[in-house]
């Protein structure tokens, strides 16, 4: 399962998370039994949080056992709201939807006596920004205060309709959309055109054209763009422009390792890539989103979209 709860206060993990964690942070989490099942009180451990692992990081049940009676995230359960999910009723999902945005302490690529500026020895950077000195900060949850797009990504996949324009949520550098239906913007198939930006763009990876590396910026390409009929092919796709002059060397790593395990798990589930990322449209080259922030990026396989047969 992608997410879990926390015992000691109750609040949602997901997987992607788990990159913030340090690595015996997490270990100990496990062995004192700290995670459990979204929707009932079963016990799981987290896997695949190590780095260059292969697959991305998850939970499983402990010592094999399985959800409680009436778990509302049992397959049972989850099979009897299926219809009602995919018609995008209003009855909830269960999702644990962070709310709040905060930016991980600065990287630096070079000494500095600094205090202020996080190691950039190689260790994981962490995606948990410093507790704030506010009451009204205090009080929010862990979850919420997530430095990863990824598990607002998860979470708006998760969620249907109803959920999604209900649901409130906060975004640095976004001022004019405060709920999740409006902060995300999938990026048009075909066409290249003028968005609201910044925002939580979202397309399909085009994993078959390489990562590009400038020397300053990681070029990424989206099956999407504007599309010339007479070479079938996309003339100006849309781009990512991930600008890692600041990067740490761990931070070129994970960004990296990421992206290749995202596109090659896809390709052997018959799955599609994705990459969600909080970005700026440049107003010059519309197809160019620009991200600084390395933890602004995600990269999410997805089940395709079946297409209905139509009746003959």
């Amino acid at each position: 399962m992608l997410s879990a709860r926390n015992r000691k206060d109750d609040s949602f993990c997901y997987g992607w998370e788990l990159h913030g964690w340090e690595l015996e942070a997490v270990e100990a989490a496990n062995n004192n039994n700290q995670f459990r099942c979204p929707g009932c009180q079963a016990g799981v451990f987290a896997l695949s949080f190590k780095p260059h692992n292969q697959v991305s990081p998850h939970f499983r049940f402990a010592n094999g056992g399985g959800h409680d009676p009436k778990c509302p995230c049992s397959p049972k359960e989850v099979a009897a709201n299926k219809a009602l999910i995919d018609g995008d009723a209003s009855i909830p999902t269960i999702v644990p939807h962070p709310t709040h945005l905060t930016d991980p302490p600065t990287e630096r690529v070079i000494h500095s006596d600094d205090p202020g500026l996080a190691s950039a020895e190689d260790q994981r950077p962490s995606s948990i920004p410093p507790r704030l000195n506010t009451d009204s900060e205090a009080a929010r949850p862990a979850s919420s205060r997530s430095g990863l797009i990824g598990t607002f990504a998860v979470a708006h996949m998760q969620m249907n309709r109803a959920q999604r324009i209900s649901a409130r949520i906060e975004l640095p550098d976004v001022t004019d959309a405060h709920r999740y239906q409006y902060a995300f913007k999938e990026l048009p198939q075909w066409k290249i055109e003028r968005l609201t930006s910044p925002r939580v763009f979202y397309g399909r990876l085009r994993y078959t054209e390489p990562v590009e590396d400038t020397g300053t910026t990681y070029r990424i390409q989206f099956h999407a763009g504007d599309w010339d009929n007479d070479t079938r092919a996309f003339a100006r796709p849309w781009t990512l422009v991930a600008h890692h002059e600041n990067w740490t060397k761990r931070g070129h790593t994970l960004f990296l390792d990421e992206f290749h395990t995202v596109t090659s798990q896809a390709e052997r589930n018959e799955h599609e890539p994705w990459m969600y990322l909080l970005a700026t449209q440049d107003p010059n080259n519309l197809n160019e989103l620009h991200v600084k922030i390395r933890q602004r990026i995600a990269f999410i396989q997805r089940k395709p979209v079946r297409k209905k047969q139509s009746k003959i």
